[in-house]
């Protein structure tokens, strides 16, 4: 339906080949909206900088999206001219960025917002066909990065059971539901209860109601003292770190309480570029290890990395390149 759509207004679709000819494919294509995972635009992002200090411009890219911010805080739009590398890598035409299947990390998309793209969020499963909130093209999307958006029109959002954070089980309601799942009524009656279906996921509402989403119920790890950490929340502050390229966050049962473990998969281009391909596997551990030091700098006490490991593959994935979470522990 969304496809036709496009194509009934006039537009075309082009798909492209993989993740290190996005830039490639939307020059080709000459498209102005690109839809992806986060996956794609964090590391679309991570390269914008990457290439900025390897070029001597880091200084002269922040400049320009302080300049940036303020004029259009004021209404006047210089955005393709002070970023015109950036747009132009891009294939020149590109305006706005759609994301959804998981959460985007809000600085990358304050990050891109910066720059004059238009970012929207999605969230939606299979059994609501396919959207339960999505951000609209108007309004403070800047102000609300790391939000899903607003609830569709003819949906209900609640959350269920909110803890002290008000974060709880999100609940939806509304006519794009399924009727169930198909020839497995318990199933069904498991997750819709009441004309509300329980999504397994677990989110807040903001008080102008927008929505926002913490994790998975299911990947929730309580401590003995009864603390909620939510591993998604972790792995963003990880995931910052030039020197991680992703990670994973869970839970291990130590005798006095259970502690966050990470496992890590470093971003072994960006720390040969920087310290030499001479790196033993003891000095990635150790800075890997610094690494994990400041960030527990900036997390509560109860939520910081206990233990962490080095992963010599990469995680086993769905088809839309999310962790499997539950089979990588």
């Amino acid at each position: 339906m969304g496809m036709s759509l496009v194509l009934y207004r006039g537009g075309s679709i082009a798909f492209y080949e993989g993740l290190k000819y996005v830039a490639k494919n939307l020059a080709e294509a000459g498209a102005t909206i690109l839809i992806g995972v986060p996956l794609i635009f964090e590391s679309m992002y991570a390269k914008i900088w990457k290439q900025a200090e390897k070029t001597g411009k880091k200084k002269a890219l922040e400049s320009g999206i302080k300049i940036n911010r303020k004029l259009r805080s004021l209404g006047i739009d210089m955005s393709r001219k002070i970023f015109k590398t950036i747009y132009d890598s891009f294939g020149g035409k590109l305006r706005m960025i759609i994301t959804g299947a998981a959460g985007i990390d809000p600085v990358v998309s304050r990050g891109y917002q910066d720059m004059g793209f238009t970012v929207l969020q999605g969230y939606g499963l299979t059994e609501t066909a396919p959207l339960v909130s999505g951000s609209p093209d108007f309004g403070n999307t800047y102000k609300k990065a790391g939000s899903s958006g607003l609830c569709v029109a003819s949906g209900e959002i609640r959350i269920d059971d909110p803890d002290e954070d008000d974060i709880g089980e999100i609940l939806f309601q509304g006519p794009n539901l399924m009727l169930g799942y198909y020839q497995r009524p318990d199933l069904t009656a498991e997750c819709i209860v009441d004309g509300w279906f329980h999504t397994g996921d677990l989110g807040f509402i903001d008080p102008e109601g927008w929505l926002y989403i913490t994790g998975r119920k299911k990947n929730v790890i309580v401590t003995k003292t009864g603390k909620n950490i939510y591993p998604e929340e972790v792995e963003l502050y990880i995931n910052r770190s030039k020197y991680i390229q992703e990670s994973l966050v869970h839970g291990v049962e130590r005798e006095d309480d259970t502690v966050v473990s990470v496992q890590i998969i470093p971003a072994y281009d960006i720390i040969y570029e920087e310290f030499g391909n001479d790196l033993s596997e003891d000095d990635i551990k150790a800075l890997i290890k610094n690494t994990i030091a400041d960030i527990n700098e900036k997390l509560p006490i109860y939520k910081r990395v206990r233990d962490f490991s080095i992963r010599a593959n990469d995680f086993v994935r769905t088809t839309t390149h999310k962790i499997k979470r539950h089979k990588n522990i």
